[in-house]
């Protein structure tokens, strides 16, 4: 997960930020719209072997099978169309890398199964890693407001870094935030901070950088502002 990111001075003109807002609000339109929550589905999954050796081989050790082994590979696909037909909770509508359609989450427990608008098998996961390659109608919101809190760092020749009890929340409950807590570091201060952040060494001497990403709204148009 990129934590932070350094905004360039050559930064756009009025003409192309607005066009990319624009292009961004259609996509999280599309998404909100797209997306729903259903609970079971009755149409099985379709397993096409190349596929599904392709992306489970590695995943299997996850659930103590072994790759090479023709019986836990027929247990593997078991427990893949286990997940399918006892799963929890449904998530159709959403966007997935590498799929031109919306993709289909069957989630049982901590463990999803990915399937194509043909409700072909495409692969499996665990739940926290949904949050990174899938978008959500909450996930597109956390992605905008994000953006718009670089940007906000940026304006002010600032970088801003998430805190990692930001981080763990977002994959350990799956839920996003509607404020960010993190160091709000001038830029010219921003490669000592980070030597330290990356290190996980203590924050302490930081502490004066603490800050609240807070969004605002204006009808459509969001604003970020930093509150300590």
């Amino acid at each position: 997960m990129k934590i932070y990111c350094e905004i360039p001075d050559d930064r756009k003109g009025p003409r192309e930020e607005e066009k990319e807002r624009e292009a961004r609000r259609k996509d999280r339109k599309s998404v909100e719209k797209n997306a729903r929550i259903e609970k079971d589905s009755d149409k099985p999954i379709i397993i096409s072997p190349a596929q599904f050796w392709k992306k489970t081989g590695k995943h299997m050790s996850e659930f103590g099978l072994d790759a090479k082994s023709i019986d836990d590979r027929a247990k593997f696909e078991t427990i893949v169309r286990g997940i399918v037909e006892g799963n929890q909770e449904l998530l159709k509508g959403l966007q997935w890398r590498g799929q031109d359609e919306p993709v289909t989450a069957y989630i049982k427990g901590k463990d999803v199964v990915l399937v194509n608008s043909k409700n072909e098998f495409i692969t499996i996961l665990k739940k926290v890693l949904i949050m990174r390659g899938l978008r959500t109608k909450e996930c597109a919101k956390f992605i905008y407001f994000f953006e718009e809190v670089q940007k906000a760092a940026g304006r002010c020749n600032k970088v801003f870094f998430l805190d990692f009890g930001e981080c763990k929340d977002i994959e350990a409950n799956g839920v996003l935030l509607d404020d960010l807590f993190g160091w709000l570091v001038p830029t010219s201060k921003a490669s000592e901070f980070e030597k330290q952040f990356l290190k996980r060494e203590p924050l302490d001497a930081w502490d004066d950088y603490l800050v609240w990403a807070i969004p605002s709204y204006e009808g459509q148009t969001l604003t970020v502002e930093f509150e300590q």
